[in-house]
C-alpha cells in the first residue's frame, strides 16, 4: 500500500525560511491547542471573553499517588486546587499574582500558583466560598 502526500515544494534556488523549534512549538500552540474545535473552550475571565483550556484530570493526579501499590491520598506539597487552567499569555496579559481574585465564569476564585511556558499561562484555582 502506498500513501501519496500532496505538498507544495518550493522551487529550487528560492530562498525558504525554516521555522525554528520554538516558532513551531508556537504555531502549534494557537492552531492545535488553543483551536476551538480541538480543546479550548470560551470562557469569561475577569469580565474577558477567553479561549481557554481546562483540565481538571491535573489536580485529581496531583491529590493523589500511588504507593506500594496502593493508591495514597495525603498533602505531598503540591498546589492543590479547585479549577486548573491555560491561557495564551498574549491573551490574558499581566502575570496574575499569587492571592488575588479572579472572577471565572461568574465564580469567585482565588489563585494559588501561576507557571509560564511557552507563552501559555498554566494558572491554579482555589474557589472562594460565600
Amino acid at each position: 500500500m502506498s500513501v501519496e502526500i500532496d505538498q507544495e515544494l518550493p522551487e529550487s534556488g528560492m530562498n525558504t525560511k525554516r521555522l525554528t523549534f520554538k516558532e513551531a512549538v508556537a504555531a502549534d500552540i494557537d492552531a492545535v491547542f488553543f483551536n476551538e474545535m480541538e480543546h479550548a473552550t470560551l470562557h469569561s475571565v475577569d469580565g474577558k471573553e477567553l479561549w481557554i483550556i481546562t483540565d481538571e484530570n491535573i489536580l485529581k493526579d496531583r491529590q493523589a499517588h500511588w504507593e506500594g501499590g496502593a493508591k495514597q491520598s495525603f498533602d505531598s506539597g503540591l498546589y492543590v486546587g479547585d479549577f486548573l487552567f491555560f491561557v495564551r499569555v498574549k491573551d490574558f496579559g499581566a502575570r496574575p499574582k499569587i492571592g488575588r481574585t479572579l472572577i471565572l465564569d461568574g465564580r469567585r476564585y482565588s489563585v494559588l500558583n501561576v507557571e509560564e511556558d511557552a507563552g501559555v499561562y498554566s494558572i491554579t484555582l482555589q474557589r472562594i466560598r460565600q
